[in-house]
């Protein structure tokens, strides 16, 4: 057969334009990661920090459980990778039982929050930072007893601060097993009005942070 006969043939088999590998699942996909807890913020000093990665669907608060946020196994087993794309959050001070009034508010930075804040003067001054969302007080003197937020969405791009790097950089991209090697931290920070007096049986506190996840590089599944 020769080649303008091979041609005619193969077109009159009408052969799709594009041969591609077609699956089950597209190349990506964008999920609503959804993590909810309920928490004590108590210590033996006037002010508690409880630190959360905003860019990890996988341990989002630091100290917390391993890839349990309702959503993430089940999309990661066909992925490789994930991105967060945005955050949104909403908390609910629900009981304060340190016996003081306290401030309250959730502090998003590119910093890990506990790690800097050393001192109730340090605390107090973070929550009168630019970057700190639902800043109130709790307790019978001077404020309320129970409060709840409003929802906020927080792009982690935008705490960093370069969109361009955070949706180039493989670093805040995190796996089935790991958070990404670059993290970008939300806050939550209770202080003590009194110096002089720690938030022993503490503040509680019903924390909802929901995640919106892109999903990439699918996973090769023999």
């Amino acid at each position: 057969m020769d080649q303008q006969a091979l041609i005619q043939k193969l077109n009159s088999a009408r052969l799709p334009k594009y041969l591609g590998m077609r699956g089950p699942f597209p190349t990506d996909e964008l999920v609503h990661i959804k993590y909810k807890e309920n928490i004590v913020m108590q210590g033996a000093s006037p002010f508690v920090v409880v630190d959360y990665r905003l860019n990890s669907a996988y341990q989002t608060r630091v100290g917390g459980a391993t890839g349990t946020n309702a959503g993430f196994a089940g999309s990661i087993a066909r992925y490789l990778s994930y991105r967060v794309e945005n955050v949104k959050i909403r908390f609910d001070v629900i009981a304060n039982d340190s016996g003081t009034p306290a401030t309250f508010g959730f502090l998003c930075n590119d910093t890990q929050v506990s790690t800097v804040l050393t001192t109730w003067a340090n605390a107090q001054q973070a929550l009168s930072n630019t970057g700190a969302y639902a800043v109130g007080s709790v307790g019978e003197i001077g404020g309320l007893s129970v409060y709840r937020s409003p929802t906020f969405d927080i792009p982690p791009s935008s705490i960093v601060g370069n969109p361009l790097l955070y949706y180039s950089d493989r670093d805040y991209t995190g796996t089935s097993t790991s958070n990404p090697n670059q993290a970008v931290w939300g806050s939550m920070i209770v202080v003590s009005d009194a110096s002089s007096v720690n938030l022993t049986n503490g503040v509680v506190v019903n924390m909802n942070i929901e995640l919106i996840t892109r999903f990439f590089s699918l996973q090769v599944l023999l």
